[in-house]
């Protein structure tokens, strides 16, 4: 890789798992939601970087320079009925973000652009979406989709085992009552 001082060997092995969106607009935030419930109900091998990119924008292009493999989480117009989800490999991402949920989504377009532009070998993307039902103002998400949580955490943990990437469930003691 050009200037990073990363080797393409480690580079390729390091995983990147980005959850984007705003919490302050109930379903838009479901990319955030989902990676904190990952970062705090999973344990990674190293090598594993869990980021909440919220609306960073370009800002998350040294993410795209230093790993090799990335998951996006994130809420993504279908064109379906809310709550339906689906995986889009790299390749195909730029169609599904033509219609255009927020502006971090131009800024989503925007990094995976310049990721071939600025890496010798830009990284393998899967973005992994849900079809929200709601962008009202609030930090709660909607039903629908509040349902669907364990059904995209689910769809990123198949992807790191795709990958072969180790993790384990962390186990949380009860508090004596």
């Amino acid at each position: 890789m050009r200037g990073s001082g990363i080797s393409d060997h480690t580079r390729s092995e390091s995983v990147v798992l980005l959850g984007l969106g705003n919490i302050l607009l109930s379903d838009e935030g479901v990319g955030v939601h989902v990676i904190n419930a990952i970062r705090r109900g999973y344990d990674f091998s190293p090598g594993i970087e869990v980021v909440d990119g919220g609306v960073m924008g370009l800002d998350l292009l040294p993410l795209f320079q230093m790993h090799g493999r990335i998951v996006i989480v994130d809420a993504v117009d279908f064109g379906k009925t809310p709550g339906h989800s689906g995986m889009v490999p790299g390749e195909e991402i730029h169609a599904v973000l033509n219609t255009r949920l927020s502006a971090h989504h131009l800024g989503l377009s925007d990094i995976l652009c310049a990721s071939k532009l600025v890496c010798e070998r830009p990284p393998e993307v899967r973005l992994i979406g849900i079809q929200p039902a709601s962008f009202e103002v609030g930090l709660n998400m909607s039903p629908v989709i509040q349902e669907k949580i364990g059904l995209l955490i689910g769809l990123v943990l198949g992807t790191l085992r795709d990958w072969g990437i180790e993790f384990r469930e962390r186990s949380f003691s009860k508090l004596p009552e």
